[in-house]
Protein backbone atom coordinates (compact mmCIF):
# COMPACT_ATOMS: atom_id res chain seq x y z
CA UNK A 1 0.00 0.00 0.00
CA UNK A 2 0.99 3.64 -0.20
CA UNK A 3 1.33 4.27 3.55
CA UNK A 4 3.27 1.65 5.88
CA UNK A 5 4.54 1.45 8.98
CA UNK A 6 7.45 2.12 8.19
CA UNK A 7 7.03 5.62 6.12
CA UNK A 8 4.08 6.97 8.17
CA UNK A 9 6.67 8.72 10.43
CA UNK A 10 8.22 10.54 6.78
CA UNK A 11 5.05 10.70 5.82
CA UNK A 12 3.39 12.81 8.39
CA UNK A 13 6.34 14.85 8.32
CA UNK A 14 5.75 15.83 4.62
CA UNK A 15 1.97 16.45 5.08
CA UNK A 16 2.93 19.18 8.30
CA UNK A 17 5.97 20.99 5.83
CA UNK A 18 2.75 21.23 3.09
CA UNK A 19 0.64 22.24 5.59
CA UNK A 20 3.17 24.81 6.75
CA UNK A 21 3.82 25.56 3.44
CA UNK A 22 0.08 26.34 2.44
CA UNK A 23 -0.42 28.76 5.49
CA UNK A 24 3.00 30.15 4.63
CA UNK A 25 1.28 30.96 1.20
CA UNK A 26 -2.35 32.11 2.58
CA UNK A 27 -0.74 34.34 4.65
CA UNK A 28 1.34 36.17 2.14
CA UNK A 29 -1.75 36.17 0.10
CA UNK A 30 -3.69 37.90 2.95
CA UNK A 31 -0.91 40.48 3.08
CA UNK A 32 -0.51 40.80 -1.25
CA UNK A 33 -4.87 41.51 -0.44
CA UNK A 34 -4.15 44.21 2.20
CA UNK A 35 -1.48 45.87 0.49
CA UNK A 36 -3.42 46.41 -2.75
CA UNK A 37 -6.43 47.15 -0.74
CA UNK A 38 -4.96 49.73 0.98
CA UNK A 39 -3.42 51.03 -2.16
CA UNK A 40 -6.37 51.41 -3.83
CA UNK A 41 -8.03 53.19 -0.65
CA UNK A 42 -5.71 55.67 -0.83
CA UNK A 43 -5.24 56.37 -4.48
CA UNK A 44 -9.25 56.94 -4.19
CA UNK A 45 -8.89 59.29 -1.97
CA UNK A 46 -6.26 61.35 -4.11
CA UNK A 47 -8.68 60.87 -6.92
CA UNK A 48 -11.58 62.60 -5.25
CA UNK A 49 -8.91 65.20 -3.70
CA UNK A 50 -7.93 65.88 -6.95
CA UNK A 51 -11.50 66.02 -8.09
CA UNK A 52 -12.70 67.94 -5.35
CA UNK A 53 -9.99 70.25 -6.37
CA UNK A 54 -10.77 70.73 -9.76
CA UNK A 55 -14.45 71.15 -8.94
CA UNK A 56 -13.92 73.78 -6.86
CA UNK A 57 -11.83 75.71 -9.63
CA UNK A 58 -14.31 74.81 -12.13
CA UNK A 59 -17.09 76.30 -10.18
CA UNK A 60 -15.25 79.48 -8.99
CA UNK A 61 -14.16 80.35 -12.47
CA UNK A 62 -17.71 79.77 -13.77
CA UNK A 63 -19.34 81.88 -10.72
CA UNK A 64 -15.93 84.80 -12.02
CA UNK A 65 -17.66 84.83 -15.53
CA UNK A 66 -21.06 85.08 -13.99
CA UNK A 67 -19.97 88.11 -12.64
CA UNK A 68 -18.24 89.41 -15.48
CA UNK A 69 -20.88 88.49 -17.71
CA UNK A 70 -22.99 90.42 -15.14
CA UNK A 71 -20.73 93.52 -15.21
CA UNK A 72 -20.33 93.62 -18.76
CA UNK A 73 -24.65 93.71 -18.67
CA UNK A 74 -24.78 96.59 -16.48
CA UNK A 75 -22.05 98.56 -18.63
CA UNK A 76 -23.54 98.51 -22.03
CA UNK A 77 -26.89 99.37 -20.27
CA UNK A 78 -25.32 102.35 -19.13
CA UNK A 79 -23.53 102.70 -22.48
CA UNK A 80 -26.67 102.83 -24.45
CA UNK A 81 -28.78 104.76 -21.96
CA UNK A 82 -26.03 107.58 -22.35
CA UNK A 83 -25.70 107.34 -25.97
CA UNK A 84 -29.42 107.78 -26.09
CA UNK A 85 -29.02 111.31 -24.00
CA UNK A 86 -26.58 112.23 -26.24
CA UNK A 87 -27.66 114.58 -28.82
Amino acid sequence: GFATKDNLGQLTKVVKNVAIEVSGIKSELTDMRQDFSSALTRTESRLIDHLDGFMAKTLKVERDEVWLIHRVDKLEDRVARIEKKSP
